[in-house]
C-alpha cells in the first residue's frame, strides 16, 4: 500500500516516468574460452538459484521458483520458462505449488512466500499468495504472517482444497485451496503454537518439509491423507547466546492422520546413532527433507529422509556459516555438516539409516568432493544446512511396491547405485551404495585441480563433458507418456534436466548446457554492477561467480566462485575488479582473459566484503576490514596497499566494515561490532553496534591515500543498525547519505528479536548529513519502511534501492518519494550512474538480474519540479502548489510505513 501511494506521486517526481531495461540476452556462459579461469569447469549455460518446482501433469505445466525471481512456468518440460510472477506482491519466493481447485483450465496457483534458505542474504516474504489465473493476477492469502521463510506448500492429493504450507514459523493449513489458513500447532514443547520474534521460540517452529500420503499404490494401507513434517532447525538445541535456552527444543518428525490442527504427535523414532535402525538423534537433527513415494506401482507407505547434522553444523565446518560452539559437543567431521540418508516404510512410524556422511566419503560415490584435493577443503554435505533435497523415481518400484531409484542433492546430484533394487534398507547391517551422477566438477576440472589426463579417474569424467551447478537445492520427477522419465533439478545455476528411457539409468553425460532459456540473466542474484562507458557492465552474482554483460547483451562470466562487488574503469572496460569470499581481490585489464590477484591486506573482512572505485579516479580503489586500505595504484597495486584508518580501538576490536564511499579524496567507510547476532562472539559482547569513519572535517584535509583527517565521525541521529550504503555528494563532500537495514542481512532473526538488547534500533532507513557525518537527519520520508540498500547521487536527486524496488527523490532532502514502476518488487543491491550518460543508472537487483534505468524528462540543465522550476542542486524544494492528490498519496505512504515500521525492520 506505501509503494502504491509513492507511485502514485511518480508524475511529479522529476524522471520517474522512465524506463527500465533489462540487461542481459543469453544466460550466464561459463564456458567462454576467452574466459578461461572457468571454461573447463564443465559448466555452460547458467541462471540463478532455483529453490522449488510443482508439476500440473493434467496440463503438462512446469512452474519454478527462482529464489528471489517470482514464479516461472515451463510448458516443455523444463527446456524453456517464462515468468508468471511478475505482479507477485513480492518476488521472494520459498515454495511453490499448483491445485486442480479452481477453474478446469488454470486450477490455482499457490506460493509462499521467503527464500527457503538460513544463510545469509536471504530475504524473508509476505506470506502466502495465490492465482487462479496463472499468475496474471494474485492475492494474498489470509493466516500465514509476514517476515518468514517458505520451506514447502504442498497440495492433499485426497482433497486439492486442502493445502500444507511448511514456514520457518510453523505448519500452516488451508481448507480453501490457499485463500485462509490456519496454524496447526505442532506440539513442539515450550514452542508449541508460537509465532513471532520477540519470543524465545522464534527459531524452535522451523518446518522445512511436509509431505501428503498419496492415495492408491500397493501395500495394505491405500487410505491418503497423512501428514507427515520436519521441525529442523539448522542448529538444532543451540543455546541463545547468553542464556539456558534452546533456540530449537523439539526438531524432529511430527504426524497427524488428518492434519486438522491440534491433531499431529511427534513421533518418538530417534535412534542411539550407533546402529542403522532409527531416525537420527535427536540433539543432531537438523534441517530436514523429505521425498515420498507416489507412483501408482509403489507402496505409499514409503517415504525418505535427509537430515543435516546440528551438532556438526555447531561445531563448526570451516569456511562455511558456521562457529565454534562449546555448548553442544561433537565438532564437525571430515568437513561435512551432513547426517545421513533415511527410509521409513510406514510413513514415518518407523525409519532405517541408509547411509551416512562417511559411506558418502568413499571413492565408489565418484563425488568430486573426494580424494587427496578435496580432502582438506569439503566434502559431501559440506552445505547440508543449506541446501540439499530428496526424491523418489515413482516411475520405479519392485513387485512389493519399493522404490528401486532413489535420487537426493547436496552438493552434488546422487542416485542409487544399483540400478532396480529396492530402496528399502532390508539388510540393515549394510549400508546402501550411491553415486554421483551430477558431479561438482566435470570436462577439464578433476577434484579441485586442473585435470591433466583426458579422463578423471575419481569422478569418471572426461574432457569436454558437462554437469550441473553445484548446491542442489530442488529436484523433481515428471514420468513421459512411453513409460520413461524426465529428472529437473534446481541448483544455484538455474534448471538443469535429463530424460531417462524406460528402463535407463541416469547419466553424467546427459546434463547438456541446462535448461536456463527463458530466464536467460533474468534470474541471477547480483550484489553489485558497475557500468563502463562503451554499454559494459560488470557484476558479481551469489555463487555464480564475476564477469561482464557485453555491449551486445552477452553475458559472461569470467572468474568463479561466489561473486560480490564489482568495478571497472569507465573508459576502459577491458579492466575491471572482481572479488570472491572475505575480500580475495583480483583485477583483469584484458577482458578477463588473464587476472592478476590484488588482495588487500585486511584481517576479519566480511563474507561479502565492499570494495570501491573512486568514480574520478579508476586507479584509486578503498576497501576495509577493521584497516582501512587504499591503492592509486589500480591494476598495477600488487601489494602496494596504504593502510589509512583502523575501526578497531583499544576500547573495542573485532569491528568489520559493511560500506564503503569515494569521491576524489573524500572517503567514507561504515562498519560494525557484534555485526552478526546469529553467530555472537560472547567475547565480544551482545550487542549491535554500527558507526561511520571518515576522512572528511578531520584535523587535516583528506588525502588520497594517506591518514590524513581519518577519525570516527559523531554520526548523531544516526541508529544502530547494519549500513548498507553510503553515498556523498560530488559537488560537496560533507554532504554524504547513508542506507540502513537490519541486522547483517538476515531478516529471519530481525532487529527486535528475542534477546536482542540494542538501544539504538530507531527508525527509517535513509539519512543525510551535511556535516561530514557528525549528524543526521531522517529522510526516509514516504519510502515504505523495509531495509534500504543501496543509494546514488544523481543531479541533485537520490535514488534509493530497497527490498521492494527502487525509489526516486525530487530533491535530496527526501522531500517526495516516487517508486519507479516498471520493476518487479525485488530487492535492488546495488544503483550505479552510468559515466558519459546522465539520465541513465544501472541497478542490480537481486534475483530478476541487472537492469538500467533511463530517467524521463530532465534537460541537461538539471531536474524541475513537476511544474517546471529548476531544483537547485542543493536546495529543496519549494513548497507551494502541493497537489493535494499527490499530499494524500504521501499521507497514506507513511500510514503505510508506520504500519510496517517495528514488523519487517
Amino acid at each position: 500500500e506505501a509503494k502504491a501511494a509513492a507511485t502514485a506521486a511518480g508524475s511529479t517526481v522529476p524522471g520517474a516516468q522512465g524506463t527500465f531495461t533489462p540487461l542481459g540476452k543469453t544466460p550466464l556462459i561459463a564456458d567462454d574460452p576467452n574466459a578461461p579461469s572457468v571454461a573447463g569447469l564443465g559448466l555452460a549455460d547458467q541462471a540463478g538459484r532455483v529453490d522449488s518446482y510443482a508439476y500440473d501433469a493434467a496440463h503438462k505445466r512446469l512452474f519454478s521458483a527462482p529464489g528471489t525471481g517470482g514464479v516461472w512456468l515451463s510448458t516443455d518440460v523444463g527446456r524453456s520458462w517464462k515468468s508468471v510472477g511478475d505482479t507477485l506482491p513480492y518476488q521472494s519466493v520459498g515454495a511453490v505449488t499448483w491445485s486442480p481447485a479452481g477453474t478446469a483450465a488454470n486450477g490455482t496457483l499457490l506460493v509462499v512466500s521467503g527464500e527457503a534458505s538460513g544463510g545469509g542474504s536471504v530475504f524473508t516474504g509476505l506470506g502466502g499468495f495465490y492465482s487462479t489465473d496463472l499468475g496474471k493476477t494474485w492475492r494474498q492469502s489470509k493466516g500465514i504472517p509476514d517476515g518468514l521463510m517458505g520451506f514447502e506448500i504442498e497440495v492433499d492429493p485426497t482433497n486439492p482444497l486442502e493445502v500444507y504450507a511448511a514456514t520457518s514459523q510453523g505448519l500452516f493449513r488451508s481448507t480453501d485451496a490457499g485463500k485462509t489458513y490456519r496454524n496447526v500447532n505442532l506440539p513442539t514443547g515450550r514452542c508449541a503454537g508460537k509465532t513471532g520474534y520477540n519470543n524465545d521460540c522464534h527459531n524452535g517452529n522451523w518446518v522445512t518439509d511436509v509431505q501428503i500420503k498419496a492415495p492408491g499404490g500397493v501395500g495394505a494401507d491405500k487410505k491418503g491423507g497423512q501428514v507427515l513434517a520436519a521441525v529442523g532447525y539448522r542448529a538444532g538445541r543451540k543455546l541463545y547466546p547468553g542464556t539456558d535456552l534452546p533456540q530449537a527444543p523439539a526438531n524432529g518428525l511430527y504426524r497427524s492422520d488428518t492434519g486438522a490442527p491440534g491433531t499431529f504427535k511427534v513421533l518418538d523414532v530417534s535412534g542411539d546413532g550407533q546402529t542403522p535402525l532409527g531416525f537420527a538423534p535427536q540433539e543432531r537433527i537438523g534441517r530436514t527433507e523429505l521425498g515420498s513415494a507416489t507412483g501408482p506401482a509403489q507402496d505409499h507407505g514409503f517415504v525418505y529422509a535427509i537430515v543435516e547434522d546440528a551438532v556438526l553444523f555447531n561445531g563448526g565446518v570451516p569456511g562455511i556459516d558456521a562457529v565454534d560452539d562449546t555448548e553442544i559437543t561433537g565438532g564437525a567431521v571430515n568437513n561435512t555438516a551432513l547426517n545421513g540418508i533415511y527410509v521409513s516404510p510406514d510413513f514415518g512410524a518407523s525409519w532405517t539409516r541408509m547411509a551416512d556422511e562417511v559411506e558418502l566419503q568413499t571413492p565408489l560415490t565418484e563425488s568430486a568432493l573426494i580424494g587427496a584435493s578435496a580432502a582438506s577443503l569439503y566434502q559431501p554435505g559440506v552445505q547440508a544446512w543449506y541446501n540439499q533435497w530428496i526424491e523418489p523415481d515413482p516411475t520405479s518400484a519392485d513387485a512389493n511396491g519399493v522404490p528401486t531409484r532413489l535420487v537426493f542433492g547436496l552438493e552434488e546430484v546422487w542416485e542409487s547405485r544399483l540400478s532396480g533394487q529396492p530402496q528399502d534398507q532390508r539388510e540393515a547391517l549394510i549400508p546402501s551404495s550411491f553415486r554421483v551422477v551430477g558431479p561438482y566438477f566435470a570436462d577439464d576440472t578433476c577434484g579441485f585441480l586442473d585435470n591433466p589426463l583426458p579422463y578423471c579417474p575419481t569422478q569418471q569424467t572426461a574432457s569436454g563433458d558437462t554437469t550441473t551447478h553445484p548446491d542442489q537445492q530442488s529436484g523433481i520427477w515428471i514420468p513421459s507418456a512411453n513409460g520413461g522419465v524426465t529428472l529437473v533439478v534446481g541448483n544455484d545455476g538455474g534448471t538443469y534436466r535429463q530424460d531417462v528411457p524406460k528402463g535407463g539409468s541416469l547419466t553424467k553425460k546427459a546434463w547438456g548446457r541446462g535448461a536456463q532459456a527463458g530466464y536467460n540473466a533474468n534470474t541471477l542474484l547480483p550484489y553489485d554492477a558497475a557500468p563502463a562507458k562503451d554499454g559494459t557492465v560488470a557484476f558479481g552474482l551469489q555463487d555464480n561467480g564475476s564477469g561482464v554483460i557485453q555491449p551486445n547483451g552477452k553475458v559472461v562470466e569470467t572468474f568463479g566462485g561466489d561473486g560480490f562487488y564489482a568495478a571497472i574503469d569507465p573508459d576502459n572496460s577491458k579492466t575491471y575488479y572482481n572479488e570472491t569470499t572475505l575480500a580475495d581481490l583480483r583485477v583483469t585489464t584484458d577482458g578477463g582473459k588473464t587476472y592478476k590477484t590484488i588482495t588487500p591486506p585486511v584481517t576479519n573482512p566480511m563474507f561479502s566484503n565492499p570494495f570501491i572505485m573512486d568514480p574520478t579516479d579508476a586507479d584509486h580503489l578503498l576497501t576495509a576490514g577493521p584497516e582501512v586500505v587504499e591503492t592509486v595504484k589500480g591494476p598495477n597495486t600488487g601489494t602496494a596497499w596504504v593502510q589509512v584508518f583502523n575501526l578497531d580501538t583499544a576500547e573495542r576490536t573485532g569491528r568489520q566494515m559493511t560500506a564503503v564511499e569515494l569521491q576524489g579524496a573524500a572517503a567514507y567507510v561504515g562498519f560494525c561490532s557484534t555485526c552478526d547476532i546469529v553467530n555472537k562472539d560472547p567475547k565480544q559482547g551482545q550487542i549491535f553496534s554500527s558507526g561511520l569513519a571518515t576522512n572528511v572535517g578531520g584535523s587535516a584535509a583528506a588525502k588520497k591515500a594517506s591518514p590524513d583527517g581519518w577519525h570516527f565521525a559523531a554520526a548523531r541521529g544516526l541508529p544502530d543498525r547494519y549500513i548498507t550504503s553510503i553515498a556523498a555528494d560530488p559537488t560537496d563532500p560533507k554532504t554524504v547519505y547513508v542506507t540502513l537495514g537490519g541486522y547483517a542481512n538476515r531478516q529471519w532473526w530481525p532487529v527486535g528479536a528475542f534477546n536482542d538488547k540494542n538501544p539504538n534500533v530507531g527508525a527509517g532507513h535513509v539519512f543525510k548529513s551535511t556535516n561530514g557525518g557528525s549528524s543526521f537527519t531522517d529522510i526516509t520520508g514516504t519510502i515504505p519502511d523495509v531495509p534500504a540498500r543501496s543509494i546514488e547521487v544523481n543531479r541533485g536527486q537520490l535514488l534509493v534501492g530497497t527490498d521492494v524496488g527502487v525509489f526516486l527523490s525530487n530533491n535530496t532532502s527526501g522531500q517526495r518519494w516516487a517508486a519507479l514502476a516498471g520493476l518487479p518488487n525485488v530487492p535492488v543491491l546495488s544503483i550505479r550512474n552510468v559515466p558519459g550518460s546522465a539520465n541513465r543508472v544501472v541497478l542490480a537487483t537481486f534475483g530478476r538480474g541487472i537492469y538500467s534505468y533511463t530517467l524521463s524528462g530532465r534537460s541537461t540543465a538539471g531536474p524541475t519540479t513537476g511544474t517546471g522550476t529548476p531544483v537547485p542542486r542543493s536546495g529543496t524544494l519549494p513548497t507551494t502548489g502541493l497537489p493535494v492528490a499527490v499530499a494524500a498519496a504521501a499521507v497514506l505512504a507513511l500510514l503505510g510505513g508506520l504500519l510496517l515500521r517495528r514488523r519487517t525492520t
